[in-house]
């Protein structure tokens, strides 16, 4: 017998019914008319309700017939009565009058479950009073018919189309963004890439499109706020452009799972994090758990999964909470991420399909996951079958709250200064490693794009993956070098390899020999603190405009001090360069009535407004100075494009600093755009230092807006016209021996620095996060290496070709 959708019809809003059996006739009515029973079943709902009440208590009944009349039911399906000022039913007040056809009780045990489920109550109470027939299938995790395609290849009436610009692809993190904001609005999402498509609520169908970047794709929306809801979306996925390219790393070819020990004793798999160590193994061996079936009663087993799901949100919540203090945010945006899934509605609707059956909780909860995670599997795109791993780690937090451990402290039982071997390991285990706990990890399984590697590269941790079977026989304490750049763990090394290793030394090590110093973009203390912990020897951006974002409010002089002061004092002994206000463009702040422009990118900002606006350079330039007799302070000023802005934003500077009888600081100039770039070599005999901004120049260089849904992923600073230009800078400061920094989001990408460095520039600034890639992407090759790739790259005529001379760096 076939199932039928529940579709609008099935629904009847703000019914009236003057008493119960009216309201069960009524039922009967809908089902008629939906073609869901015969007339006669009218008198089986009546004769059912007379041998027991079919209140659930809540607020909710569940009528249904004999069974002795199932011959009367044409399909299965639901309907239900919606009565907003309640009807007294036995005992109860109702508001729902689910009526249920179904030739079976499956359907009945389901829908008694589902409704246990939509706690906090406050879920259900929103149901009793809406107006929006879509309130119902956004509850149940059924989507809404009535906006969606009438197939998967047709979109919904307004759309938009979108080239996917996160280097690695729709994962789990940015999709649960997506997810997120399609859950704010009355309105049916759907994404389409080709002709597969997805509802753009549920995080699963949309990490099983396995959009991957560069590829197009139309999101598409209908409902009361869908063009709301479009303009969400599409906002929403270009802000997520730049914290995606800045954490990703280039996909490798991922290695087939096989045994691959060569004569020389070398077990090689996916390069996933960049470095070198030399260390004993030690392997982590996988707490297998085989969960019996143990079914209890509905209601029993309902209750003990319904507590496991909650505990396992606790636990995830607060681990998301101490996450907050790592020096990057990736493991909060994975976590996050998890959360989300765990929260989804048509997963715990399959489990509960399992226990209506008389299953146990334990055992339906598993085999959900495993559905799940089996059909990630089965794709035929690396990246889609990278999270399953997530799938996995959600179930086993469930498990573990149903009493089937299947987790121990494996980092609590971890030897010191080990490389670790496991056949995977749960982003959310990864999650609680910290820095120096693990010197390597090596991978039977997963791969370069799962969560677990892209966190071994935010930690710096030289990481390979997808390296076979072979791998997990390695005995413990096996004398290794751990190559992650190549994929490569060779087994008990020459000795002139184990003593000459180009090894990973931790971020205090002071001998470290880069070719380039590593600074931080850091607005806070705070944000300074993390970059230290991961070796940066200084702040080579602070943005003073972020002082003003954080106290969404226009802070006077003083405060502004205050705020320069104490980061002065926190960088003692180190580097400050603090640029003057970025503002203007798109960056307005609504209290200072900035005109209108019809371009503002080419109008008022930077260094233009700060001349036009004495009010505002001036207490600006005062708290600065004020605060440099604290430390080590640098001015930094923004969008200058000749070098009469240069000299006369000196000439102010000088004047306040003699007003004050302040000290001394370093003016420097930020080279981005174009026209500063050309006059690189006069800009260079009047500052005291130059900074390279990648990202304007970039979008300046190439005119195209680096956060546009068409261009983003072509505004590449690796472009052949931007390297020139760089280029171009680097001469122009070494013949004049003025200091050049980058603090672009192209010093903080692995291959960018390496570009960079090979380019003569020796002084890059990233956030933290960044700085463990980077180090071990400049340790990775010779100086003399790294200036030959920028030769190659400087004479590359296409921004494929050099891509493809950064990327086969790992």
């Amino acid at each position: 017998m076939t199932t039928a959708p529940l579709l609008p019809l099935h629904i009847k809003l703000n019914a009236k019914p003057t008493d119960k059996s009216t309201a069960i006739l009524q039922v009967a009515d809908l089902m008629e008319a939906c073609k869901l029973t015969a007339p006669e079943y009218g008198a089986s709902l009546l004769q059912r309700e007379a041998v027991a009440s079919t209140s659930l208590g809540h607020g909710i009944a569940i009528p249904h017939g004999m069974p002795a009349h199932r011959h009367l039911i044409r399909q299965t399906g639901v309907v239900i009565l919606q009565i907003p000022e309640g009807l007294k039913w036995g005992d109860d007040t109702v508001h729902l009058v689910i009526g249920i056809a179904a030739d079976t009780d499956a359907h009945l045990s389901l829908l008694q479950r589902l409704t246990r489920l939509l706690q906090p109550p406050s879920r259900l109470l929103s149901l009793f009073t809406t107006d929006r027939h879509e309130a119902f299938y956004e509850l149940l995790g059924i989507q809404a018919p009535a906006h969606s395609p009438p197939s998967p290849q047709d979109d919904l009436p307004h759309r938009f189309e979108w080239r996917l610009a996160y280097p690695g692809g729709l994962h789990a993190r940015p999709a649960s963004e997506w997810a997120k904001t399609a859950h704010r609005f009355d309105a049916a999402i759907r994404v389409r890439r080709g002709n597969e498509s997805a509802d753009g609520r549920q995080i699963f169908e949309l990490l099983r499109l396995g959009i991957m970047q560069g590829e197009s794709l139309v999101v598409s929306a209908a409902g009361p706020e869908a063009e709301s809801a479009l303009q969400a979306m599409r906002i929403t996925m270009l802000a997520l452009c730049e914290p995606e390219n800045r954490t990703a790393a280039p996909m490798p070819t991922i290695p087939p799972l096989d045994d691959r020990t060569s004569p020389d004793r070398i077990v090689s798999g996916a390069p996933a994090s960049p470095g070198q160590v030399s260390a004993p193994t030690w392997r982590l061996r996988a707490n297998q758990v085989d969960v019996a079936d143990r079914p209890g009663t509905l209601q029993s087993e309902s209750c003990r999964l319904e507590l496991a799901l909650g505990e396992a949100l606790r636990s995830l919540t607060a681990q998301i909470e101490q996450s907050a203090s790592r020096p990057d945010n990736n493991a909060q945006g994975i976590l996050q991420a998890q959360r989300l899934m765990l929260d989804d509605r048509s997963l715990i609707a399959e489990c509960c399909q399992l226990l209506a059956q008389g299953h146990g909780a334990a055992w339906s909860w598993q085999q959900t996951i495993e559905n799940r995670a089996r059909q990630l599997d089965a794709s035929e795109r690396p990246m889609v079958r990278a999270r399953s791993a997530d799938i996995r780690d959600i179930g086993r937090r469930v498990l573990d709250a149903l009493g089937e451990s299947m987790q121990t402290d494996w980092i609590a039982a971890l030897p010191a200064d080990r490389i670790v071997i496991a056949d995977d390991l749960p982003p959310s285990e990864m999650a609680r490693l910290l820095p120096g706990q693990v010197l390597g990890l090596c991978l039977a399984g997963s791969g370069p794009q799962a969560h677990t590697a892209i966190l071994a590269r935010a930690l710096g941790l030289p990481c390979m993956v997808a390296a076979g079977a072979t791998l997990l026989s390695v005995p413990d304490d096996t004398p290794a070098i751990l190559d992650g750049a190549r994929g490569e763990l060779t087994l008990h090394p020459s000795s002139e390899r184990t003593n000459h290793p180009r090894s990973v030394p931790s971020a205090s090590d002071s001998a470290e020999v880069l070719p380039a110093t590593l600074f931080a973009n850091a607005d806070t203390p705070e944000q300074w603190q993390r970059a230290r912990e991961q070796g940066a020897c200084g702040v080579g951006l602070m943005r003073s405009e972020s002082l003003f974002l954080r106290a969404h409010d226009w802070l006077d002089e003083e405060a502004q001090c205050q705020a320069f002061r104490t980061m002065a004092k926190a960088s003692v002994g180190h580097s400050l360069v603090i640029r003057l206000l970025d503002i203007g463009g798109d960056k307005a702040w609504p209290t200072l009535s900035l005109p209108e422009e019809d371009n503002p990118a080419l109008g008022m900002r930077g260094v233009r407004l700060l001349l036009a606006r004495p009010d505002l350079l001036e207490p600006h330039l005062r708290a600065l100075y004020r605060a440099a007799s604290h430390g080590p302070v640098s001015i930094l000023i923004p969008m200058i494009t000749s070098v009469e802005e240069l000299l006369a934003l000196r000439e102010i500077c000088e004047a306040v600093r003699l007003d004050l009888q302040a000290p001394p600081v370093p003016i420097g100039a930020m080279i981005e755009v174009p026209a500063a770039a050309l006059l690189a070599d006069s800009l260079a005999k009047h500052a005291d230092f130059l900074s390279i901004g990648t990202n304007d120049l970039t979008q300046y260089a190439l005119a195209m807006d680096r956060q546009h849904p068409r261009f983003a992923m072509d505004a590449d600073a690796r472009h052949p016209a931007v390297l020139r230009l760089i280029d171009r800078i680097a001469q122009a400061a070494q013949a004049h021996d003025c200091p050049l920094s980058v603090c672009g989001a192209l010093a903080g990408q692995p291959g960018g620095a390496q570009l960079l460095c090979g380019l003569g520039i020796r002084s890059l600034s990233m956030v933290a996060a960044e700085l463990p890639p980077v180090r071990a992407a400049l340790r990775a090759d010779s100086v003399d290496t790294l200036v030959e790739r920028a030769k190659r790259a400087l004479a590359a005529d296409t921004l494929a070709a050099v891509r493809s001379l950064t990327e086969e760096t790992g």
